[in-house]
């Protein structure tokens, strides 16, 4: 009995295998891009959440430099307040169904 077409067979069931294994096992190509994609998206959130936090922080800064107008700013954006000088002009908003 020849042993090479014996060894050649089992190459290629070897080859098979991982190829198998490599396309669709549970840690094959599949599972890496969903992963990566995961990761991506992650990552972009990570960026954003910075960002925001980037932002507080200086309106922290400012409000702790500066308190009287950080208090100022409040009244004016929430409350709609203003200075006894000042006129409140309100915009209406059209209603895109009519």
């Amino acid at each position: 009995m020849r042993l090479a077409p014996l060894i050649i067979i089992l190459f290629f069931l070897l080859i098979a295998a991982l190829l198998y294994s490599l396309f669709f096992s549970e840690s094959g190509i599949n599972e890496r891009n969903m992963i990566v994609e995961s990761n991506k998206e992650l990552l972009e959130e990570n960026q954003r959440l910075m960002d925001e936090n980037k932002k507080l922080s200086e309106s922290i800064k400012q409000a702790q430099e500066n308190p009287n107008m950080h208090i100022e700013n409040i009244a004016r954006e929430k409350f709609n307040l203003t200075m006894p000088d000042e006129e409140f002009i309100v915009f209406e908003e059209e209603d895109e169904n009519e």
